[in-house]
C-alpha cells in the first residue's frame, strides 16, 4: 500500500507534529469464510417462479470465493509517542471484485460488485531512523 502524510517532511530537518494526518491506497486480498445461511427465506413470499429464487438457487449451485483481491482506499490520524512509537486510527473501504463477499449474488442485485469499510486502531513501531536516508529536497 502507498501511505501520504502530507505534514510528514522531517527530512530538511524541520521537526513534524506529533499528531498528523495520511492518506492510504493499495491493493490486496481478502480471505474470507463465508457461511451461507437462507434458512429463513420464505419462497412464498416471492412466488416460486420468482426471479429472487431462481437466483438463490443460482447462488446456492455457486461456490463462494476463499480469496478476493480488493483495492483499498483510506484515511487515518498517526500520533507521535516518541521518535519509534506512534498510535494509529483509520478507516478504510474495500472495493471487490466478487459480489458473493455475503454469500448471495443472483438473489439479490447481480449488476454491482460487494465492497466493504472497516476501521482500526493500532500501534505502530518504526524500525531504524531517518538519518541515513539522503533524499533530495524537492523545490518549486
Amino acid at each position: 500500500s502507498i501511505v501520504w502524510n502530507p505534514l510528514r517532511s522531517n527530512f530538511d530537518g524541520i521537526r513534524a507534529p506529533r499528531l498528523t494526518p495520511y492518506l492510504s491506497a493499495g491493493v490486496g486480498l481478502s480471505w474470507v469464510r463465508i457461511n451461507r445461511d437462507y434458512s429463513n427465506f420464505n419462497p412464498a413470499y416471492f412466488g416460486s417462479e420468482s426471479w429472487v429464487v431462481t437466483g438463490l438457487n443460482a447462488d446456492i449451485a455457486h461456490r463462494t470465493p476463499r480469496l478476493l483481491p480488493v483495492i483499498a482506499v483510506g484515511a487515518g490520524l498517526k500520533y507521535e509517542l516518541t521518535p519509534q512509537w506512534s498510535l494509529t486510527a483509520d478507516a478504510s473501504y474495500r472495493f471487490t471484485f466478487s459480489d458473493y463477499l455475503d454469500g448471495f449474488s443472483q438473489a439479490a442485485n447481480p449488476t454491482l460488485k460487494d465492497r466493504y469499510f472497516s476501521t482500526s486502531i493500532g500501534i505502530q513501531y518504526k524500525i531504524g531512523s531517518d538519518r541515513g536516508i539522503k533524499c533530495p529536497v524537492v523545490r518549486n
